[in-house]
């Protein structure tokens, strides 16, 4: 069964596509796909607190494209077909753990900045965000500044090292 809140694949229209094109190479067109044009950063959103996710969105919407994950398995299923720039996650999921995640995603998706959002004392922390696999700290409750600044580092970085994220 197809979980509805879980984002949906579009569907190319078959009739925009010209007689002539291969019936096994379709050239999708960005412009057939606005989704696809967005120039906003693309921030993942991991927290078992559905009001954490709601603030989140409302924050960071104006400024990122953001998607939302429950749990650590909805976090991957997400990172198994969308490329992030931020993913910020929370250290104590329900059924997993944030730094497993940031694990994961430092060996498949080193590119993504990865941000911990926490109640937690960052001293718990010192080791992971001393050895690089946590970028940035975000204490919880967190301001718009607070949850935006990993996103404006990542660019910043990113103008230096000129490694786009696919």
């Amino acid at each position: 069964m197809i979980d509805p809140k879980f984002p949906k694949v579009p569907i190319p229209d078959p009739e925009a596509f010209p007689d002539d094109e291969d019936e096994i190479t379709v050239n999708l067109r960005r412009s057939q796909f606005p989704e696809l044009e967005s120039e906003l950063p693309r921030v993942l959103l991991i927290d078992d607190d559905p009001a954490i996710l709601r603030m989140g969105v409302r924050l960071l919407g104006h400024e990122c494209q953001v998607d939302t994950a429950p749990n650590a398995e909805k976090a991957l299923a997400l990172l198994s077909w969308k490329n992030y720039h931020v993913v910020i996650t929370d250290h104590r999921l329900d059924g997993g753990d944030g730094l497993w995640l940031l694990k994961f995603i430092e060996r498949r998706h080193p590119l993504t900045r990865r941000v911990i959002h926490s109640a937690d004392d960052p001293d718990l922390l010192a080791d992971h965000l001393e050895s690089g696999l946590i970028q940035h700290f975000v204490a919880k409750p967190a301001s718009r500044t607070e949850l935006i600044t990993p996103v404006h580092l990542f660019f910043d970085e990113d103008f230096e090292r000129e490694t786009p994220v696919p």
